[in-house]
């Protein structure tokens, strides 16, 4: 029936599937459980389905296929809660079903206006979890973090599967930049043990003196592909090479004596040392 050019009408549309239609004469919605198993709620003219509660608009499916979730039309920033026992998470996925494969996997991208004008939106960042290998049924994954050029998005950090975090900078002067807080513009850096109960080590600034400092029991220098160590640092300061040193230079900074700098080469007893730097001459001695 019909009143003031409101109409509800049920009835089979040309393929047998049933239609409910509610139209105002401008804008029609339809409810359709169609032949093939599949129901539809669609606006069947040019216009946004708008959800509601409570008479307020929580949700709207534009025309050009954009999902915004407002309160009352304004966007809102969505909430996501879980009705799962204590301690579960809520969950948002993004899963592609496209088929598998290496690379894929799900995209979240992030953007927002991008001219005074407010007419133009662009997207700035994204972040993807990916599939690491083709193998089928290895759920290995990676996540690839790409910022915007300026003309296209491209990938500036990559953690693997195996928890390496891969930096890939535009140029030669980027690349890992850590920037000191805000009380005393230091940073700092520690290495623990798996579980974070042990600290071996650490690096951090002394913004005051210009200076990166090194904290660990001993310092190593190690060929990482043959275990090889090179050097080390003891706690007693020395330093303890397993190769020749080759010092460029005149000076060599010691505290031996007001006019003296000093260094010792270790050769089985007999110490080189005392430098002269008023002579230029070096004398020997034994200890």
């Amino acid at each position: 029936g019909s009143s003031s050019g409101i109409q509800l009408q049920i009835g089979n549309s040309s393929n047998n599937s049933a239609v409910t239609r509610v139209t105002n004469g401008t804008v029609h919605v339809d409810l359709t459980a169609s032949s093939s198993g599949k129901a539809f709620l669609e606006v069947g003219t040019n216009h946004p389905l708008i959800l509601a509660t409570n008479a307020t608009e929580r949700m709207r499916i534009e025309n050009t296929a954009e999902v915004h979730i407002t309160s009352g039309g304004a966007a809102i920033a969505p909430t996501i809660k879980h009705g799962g026992a204590t301690g579960d998470l809520a969950k948002l996925r993004i899963i592609n079903r496209s088929g598998q494969g290496a690379h894929k996997g799900g995209l979240l991208e992030l953007g927002g206006v991008t001219n005074d004008g407010v007419d133009r939106a662009d997207v700035l960042g994204s972040v993807a979890g990916l599939k690491a290998t083709s193998g089928s049924g290895n759920m290995q994954g990676y996540l690839q973090f790409s910022t915007n050029t300026g003309s296209a998005l491209t990938e500036k950090m990559r953690i693997a599967s195996d928890g390496a975090v891969i930096l890939k900078p535009n140029g030669i002067t980027t690349g890992l930049r850590l920037q000191g807080r805000s009380a005393d513009n230091n940073f700092f850096i520690q290495f623990n043990s798996n579980n974070g109960s042990t600290n071996y080590g650490s690096i951090g600034s002394d913004s005051g003196n210009n200076t990166i400092q090194y904290s660990a029991n001993n310092h190593k220098f190690v060929n990482q592909a043959t275990n090889t160590e090179y050097a080390r640092f003891t706690s007693d300061r020395d330093l303890i090479t397993n190769g020749a040193v080759h010092i460029e230079g005149r000076h060599i900074s010691g505290t031996q004596g007001a006019y003296k700098k000093s260094m010792k080469l270790g050769t089985g007893g007999n110490d080189l040392y005392d430098y002269e730097r008023y002579y230029e001459s070096w004398n020997t001695s034994t200890e």
